[in-house]
């Protein structure tokens, strides 16, 4: 993997120093990040993830240094890896951009589905404005809450109903139709669930818990793409064509432009 990190404008070797910053942002500092595939020296989404994350922090985010730092540091990767971009504010205000090995789902996993749980608790608050943005609070809550071996953990939202994942934005198949909680159940507005969303291959709506219950289910998100759901705290799920079918979209879309 590279040697380098983008710390607040310039590069920096990938060591102690830099890791223990760019860690105390994470875990101390309020603001925002994205993370997205690089693939073979590309990063997939950049400008609609700089798109959200602009509109995300109270500070400028310079699209332009951000972008150019992406393209040098993948330009030394080869094959699959994770990015990603910190714009941190108080108590510790900076930009940080890494790059790290990741493993996709591989063909077992998108052929015959993953595991998920439902958490009890929390409930996630429909009206909480924060739920639009990808916040470090948020991760490092999500990291608290991540305490099962299941592929993804789901929350409900303050009305019982689907809400998203920890990681991943929900789709059912309901009465025939894929469709994804609407933003105002409380979901994080992804980008792969945009894309399949403006290209009208995904309807937005409520998705009832009952559909955890033996229905069609999946994951979305920026670095699994679209993956089916094979089982829910143990309980059978069909494992249908709908998965496939929408990261064919979702592909074919990010090629569009």
């Amino acid at each position: 993997m590279i040697s380098r990190v983008w710390l607040d404008g310039e590069f920096q070797p990938d060591d102690v120093r830099a890791r223990a910053t760019i860690e105390r942002r994470l875990e101390l500092a309020n603001g925002c990040f994205e993370t997205l595939l690089v693939r073979d020296g590309i990063a997939h989404e950049l400008a609609i993830h700089l798109e959200r994350l602009a509109m995300s922090v109270s500070v400028t985010v310079d699209r332009a240094a951000i972008k150019s730092a992406v393209r040098q540091l993948t330009a030394e990767c080869s094959g699959v890896a994770r990015l990603r971009i910190v714009v941190s504010e108080s108590p510790y205000p900076g930009t940080a951009i890494t790059v790290t090995d990741y493993v996709v789902p591989g063909p077992a996993d998108l052929r015959d589905g993953v595991s998920v749980t439902v958490l009890s608790a929390p409930t996630v608050e429909r009206r909480d404005p924060s739920r639009a943005r990808k916040t470090l609070e948020w991760r490092r809550r999500a990291a608290d809450l991540n305490s099962s071996d299941a592929f993804e953990c789901l929350l409900l939202n303050d009305a019982n109903r689907v809400a998203e994942g920890l990681r991943s934005n929900v789709i059912a198949v309901v009465d025939g139709r894929p469709v994804t909680p609407a933003l105002d159940e409380g979901c994080l507005p992804g980008t792969v669930r945009r894309r399949l969303v403006e290209s009208g291959a995904v309807a937005e709506g409520v998705v009832d818990s009952r559909a955890l219950h033996g229905g069609e289910l999946m994951l979305a998100n920026s670095l699994i793409g679209v993956v089916p759901v094979a089982e829910v705290d143990g309980r059978p799920m069909i494992v249908g064509q709908w998965a496939k079918e929408l990261r064919s979209r979702w592909t074919e879309t990010c090629a569009n432009g």
